[in-house]
C-alpha cells in the first residue's frame, strides 16, 4: 500500500512541477551560491516524498 501511495504521490508531484522540469534532460533548476544548478527531477521528487513523510 505504501509503495502505491508513494508512486501516486510522485506522479502528482511530477505533474504539478512539470513546468519547472526541462523536458530535454529531465532536470530542474536548484539554487546554488553561484546561481543555478541543474539537478535530476527524480532526485528532487525523492526528496519531496521523503519530506512529506510517507509511511
Amino acid at each position: 500500500m505504501a509503495v502505491t501511495a508513494t508512486v501516486a504521490l510522485r506522479d502528482r508531484l511530477r505533474a504539478a512541477l512539470r513546468r519547472h522540469i526541462d523536458p530535454d534532460d529531465d532536470t530542474m533548476p536548484a539554487l546554488d551560491p553561484d546561481g543555478f544548478l541543474w539537478v535530476s527531477a527524480d532526485s528532487v521528487l525523492d526528496d519531496l516524498v521523503k519530506a512529506v513523510g510517507q509511511p
